[in-house]
Order: structure tokens, then sequence, then C-alpha cells
């Protein structure tokens, strides 16, 4: 998020003109969504159209979230295990990416929405 201010204090455009400021800003967020939404599928070998449903309508006050279901049905374990030095077990795997999206979301993508 830090980066996100720092980009927006050396651009000189957002001084001059605050529409243009605001569109920069929107456009910086939904890259940096983007790009944490895209590594969290690919580390967890999770579908990342599901994905990005789940984190569009995440609510931090849910134990279950909406399309959790449909992502965890479209999750890959053999792909993880594959592609991972140190996966967790099969047992572990869905509990351990839920407690990985919470802490993203938490940390990363919710302070992001607010406004």
């Amino acid at each position: 998020m830090s980066f996100l201010v720092a980009t927006l204090l050396r651009d000189l455009t957002c001084h001059a003109n605050p529409p243009t400021c605001f569109g920069i800003i929107k456009n910086m967020i939904q890259s940096t969504r983007y790009e944490l939404v895209e590594d969290l599928a690919v580390k967890w070998c999770v579908n990342e159209d599901n994905l990005e449903f789940v984190v569009s309508n995440y609510k931090p006050n849910h134990k279950r979230q909406n399309g959790e279901s449909e992502l965890k049905n479209t999750s890959d374990y053999s792909k993880y295990k594959e592609t991972n030095a140190n996966p967790v077990s099969k047992l572990q795997y869905w509990k351990t990416f839920r407690q990985d999206l919470d802490a993203l979301m938490e940390k990363e993508i919710l302070p992001l929405r607010k406004k």
C-alpha cells in the first residue's frame, strides 16, 4: 500500500488535476488487487475467476463466503503438490488456503476497498 502512496506523490498530475488523480488511484488499486488475486490463485492452484468472485463478495464477518464451495470444487491439490516445494497435506490444504485468503483480505485487499 505504501507503494501506491509513494507513486502518487511522485506523480505531479495529481496535484494539477484531481479527477486525473482519482483515475490513477483507481487504476492502481485495481492493478494491485488483480496481482494479489492472481498470485494467490497460482500459489494454491485454484481457479482465478472463482477466486475473484470470492474476493469481490468477501464479507469479513461471515464464516463461509459466497462462491467458496465452487472455488473449493475447482481447486487442484495434485497440481498444488507438484508445484510447491513444501506443500501442506491434503487434509490441511483447504484450511491453510482459507487462512491465507483471510490474511490477504484483511491485510491487503480490504484496506484498498476503504474510501
